[in-house]
């Protein structure tokens, strides 16, 4: 995999935190955010490392930008299907701010050399932007690679050891950048993405949960031609694979898929919640873009769940359990994809931290 520094912004510390919004508003206020001084500029191209600890483990990543070739091509593969409104949405954004405000979030096989020689670097070296988030009580740091040496032996690391990676976060914003550099005309700068690489062993994956708004009478017995059920006393997670629970109202069940549902060896949980209740039982098509669907990220947990569904009382949710890396590389490798909305990885990165400049 070929990886190429960058022009970059970065956030002004100062700035940056003492505005509570910067790094929710920055994706669609850039530009004000720009005028206004927030934001530092690199002296030369550069790549970075990135590390996010926090209260739990240490995350350490590489920033590069990379030819959207790469993607076309399918050695950086994508495991979901996009929706298209968010696919035209990010296209937008990126076109009127001529900046990715975020990287794409990618992953591969762990490598030792790789991250042997990251954390190398990363201790001879002092971070030149280090920022405190005290309410997810997270660090996230980065360090500059510009020498010429560092920057063609972190290369040849890449090109040596990383032939594929897998996209984990940020489906749209790659298939945005493919959009804009597909058209005619398209400027040149387009042809890169803003990527993140972290190893997979270095990533938690988390499901989505889904709510659907329910226009029809439906009981939970009528899943029971496709899955075993047992009500439960308190709202919980599914704890298997090829287990999930379901929130009706103030009940909760817990339901299996029986054998005769589990055909096919692609059919992840996702999947089969999509064919068997959500086209066959409940009548919704276009899953991708049907407005009573609505996406609950893992990381929330089961009370954000709750608390939905308390105040959406024509909603019953379908809580899932996360498919492992080993799964999804497999899926993924045999060409593929998973449902939208069927992964969560942590960590999660920031808007406005590091900014590729168009």
């Amino acid at each position: 995999m070929l990886i190429e520094p960058f022009h970059a912004l970065y956030a002004n510390k100062q700035r940056a935190l003492a505005e509570p919004v910067f790094f929710d508003a920055v994706k669609e206020d850039y530009q004000q955010f720009l005028n206004a001084g927030f934001f530092l500029h690199m002296a030369q191209p550069a790549l970075f490392i990135y590390k996010i600890a926090t209260p739990t483990r240490t995350y350490t990543g590489v920033l590069a930008s990379v030819d959207i070739e790469a993607y076309l091509s399918g050695n950086i593969k994508k495991h979901e299907l996009t929706i298209q409104a968010e696919e035209e949405k990010q296209t937008q954004f990126l076109q009127n701010r001529q900046a990715a405000v975020k990287p794409v979030l990618l992953t591969y096989a762990e490598n030792a050399q790789i991250d042997a020689w990251l954390e190398h670097y990363a201790q001879l070296h002092p971070p030149f932007l280090d920022i405190h988030f005290a309410l997810e009580q997270q660090n996230h740091q980065f360090w500059a690679i510009q020498a010429s040496d560092d920057v063609i032996f972190i290369q040849s690391l890449f090109n040596q050891y990383i032939q594929h990676a897998y996209i984990a976060d940020g489906h749209h914003r790659m298939a945005s950048i493919a959009r804009i550099q597909q058209k005619k005309d398209a400027p040149v700068a387009y042809r890169q993405g803003f990527c993140a690489f972290f190893p997979s062993k270095q990533l938690d994956i988390l499901p989505f949960h889904r709510l659907v708004r329910i226009n029809q009478s439906i009981d939970s017995q009528k899943f029971t031609t496709i899955c075993r059920i047992e009500k439960l006393a308190a709202p919980a997670l599914p704890s298997a694979p090829h287990e999930f629970t379901l929130g009706m109202g103030q009940h909760w069940y817990r339901l299996h898929w029986r054998a005769e549902a589990l055909q096919l060896p692609t059919d992840t949980d996702a999947t089969l919640l999509n064919k068997l209740i959500m086209n066959n039982l409940m009548h919704i098509v276009d899953v991708r873009n049907d407005p009573r669907i609505q996406y609950v990220a893992g990381a929330d947990g089961l009370d954000a769940v709750q608390q939905k569904l308390q105040t959406r009382p024509d909603y019953m949710a379908f809580c899932l359990y996360p498919i492992s890396f080993d799964t999804l590389a497999t899926l993924v490798d045999a060409g593929h994809t998973l449902p939208p909305k069927s992964t969560w990885f942590e960590p999660r990165m920031k808007n406005g931290l590091i900014v590729k400049i168009y």
